[in-house]
């Protein structure tokens, strides 16, 4: 109602048992709602929106087995909203939006089986949707946007047939990418909100060449980015004799115990929660160490990679020297400015020789390293991309 109370709702308005219809919204009111309105049993619409009320929502509102409409929006209420308000078994209109509540949408409210409306945009609410909400069978508008909630929505939202509004922008929660959620999404006549991004590898997995009988260092393969938790990642085909892959840890290592006729190729996947997957190719190759014991220095500087790329704190830069060189690497940003530089070492002649690249205080992002071997002998510089993930 359009009038200009102001001060504070009196908590004696509770004492009025036999009253159904409460109408105090569009007023300059202020300070808590009264727990005390818990006592209006037969009361069946409770409009406080647009106001300048403060504080929770009082869990007493649970306890209006008559409540059709709960209109608490467009006011400074603060808190957690209160599981108790899932005992409203009649309510069909629950508004809460613009407000500044906190705290994940509690399961409960999958209960209100009459619900037709739940708004609860512009808020602080964190945390998944609970599935739960797909019980609500007779909702018609789901407004969600403009909170912090995370995650995909939950497939159980399929089961809404009477939905025309669906509102859940703004924040880090998303719709599945596969057909069927997608099919569903494109029925319903009102949508605003992102389709969850798939899973992505952001870089490549050099190829590795292990000696036999020697134990490696573990190898961390790169994290995907993208997609919806939780991530599984495989690697195909069975590892080589000697060696394992750690899933959780997405780790090759072990001690090789025969030499390869030639590369093996393997596919290296990640694939989320609801099936979008990449993949990346690479080679393993064992050798044995006495096959390359005439071969005491390479022919020529060639450097083979660094890995991992994408990193978090170090990669490790391998390469060829066929003579001693002080080896210097720098970092340079896609301005081409050069943001770190690594001591120069001094390094002998041999094959896979490496240096490791701390990142240190760089941020994420695409940047080029340089590496410079120099001797008497002559000069090389490589340059290649390296991705900082932080």
């Amino acid at each position: 109602m359009v009038n200009s109370l102001t001060g504070p709702i009196p908590p004696e308005l509770g004492n009025l048992e036999q009253l159904q219809y409460l109408y105090l919204d569009n007023n300059t009111l202020t300070g808590l709602i009264p727990p005390e309105f818990g006592n209006l049993a037969q009361i069946r619409i409770l409009e406080l929106w647009r106001n300048s009320l403060t504080g929770p929502i009082p869990p007493e509102l649970g306890n209006l087995p008559q409540l059709v409409n709960l209109m608490l929006s467009h006011n400074s209420l603060t808190g957690s909203i209160p599981h108790e308000l899932g005992k409203l078994t009649q309510l069909e209109w629950l508004h809460l939006q613009d407000n500044s509540l906190t705290g994940t949408i509690p399961s409960e409210l999958g209960n209100l089986a009459h619900l037709t409306q739940l708004h609860l945009s512009s808020n602080s609410l964190t945390g998944p949707v609970p599935p739960e909400l797909g019980n609500l069978t007779q909702l018609q508008e789901l407004r969600l946007q403009s909170n912090t909630l995370t995650g995909a929505l939950p497939r159980s939202l399929m089961q809404l047939h009477s939905l025309r509004t669906l509102h859940f922008g703004g924040q880090q929660l998303c719709a599945p990418r596969d057909n069927e959620f997608q099919t569903w999404l494109r029925s319903i006549p009102e949508v605003d909100g992102p389709t969850c991004a798939g899973i992505q590898f952001a870089g490549t997995i050099a190829d590795q060449s292990f000696p036999r009988a020697q134990q490696i260092a573990p190898l961390v393969l790169p994290e995907a980015a993208g997609g919806v938790e939780p991530i599984n990642y495989t690697l195909t085909p069975t590892m080589l004799a000697g060696l394992s892959f750690d899933a959780s840890a997405r780790t090759i290592s072990g001690t090789p115990t025969e030499v390869t006729a030639a590369p093996v190729p393997y596919t290296y996947t990640a694939t989320d929660a609801y099936g979008s997957t990449d993949s990346l190719q690479f080679n393993i190759e064992v050798y044995s160490p006495v096959a390359i014991e005439d071969e005491t220095v390479p022919e020529s500087f060639a450097v083979h990679g660094n890995y991992p790329n994408p990193f978090r704190q170090s990669t490790r830069i391998v390469f060829d020297l066929p003579w001693p060189a002080r080896v210097t690497v720098e970092v340079i940003d896609v301005t081409g400015r050069r943001v770190l530089a690594i001591p120069p070492e001094d390094l002998a002649a041999g094959w896979k020789q490496d240096i490791e690249l701390r990142g240190g205080p760089l941020p994420s992002g695409f940047y080029l390293y340089r590496l410079m071997a120099t001797s008497p002998e002559g000069h090389s510089t490589h340059v290649s991309p390296i991705m900082r993930i932080r």
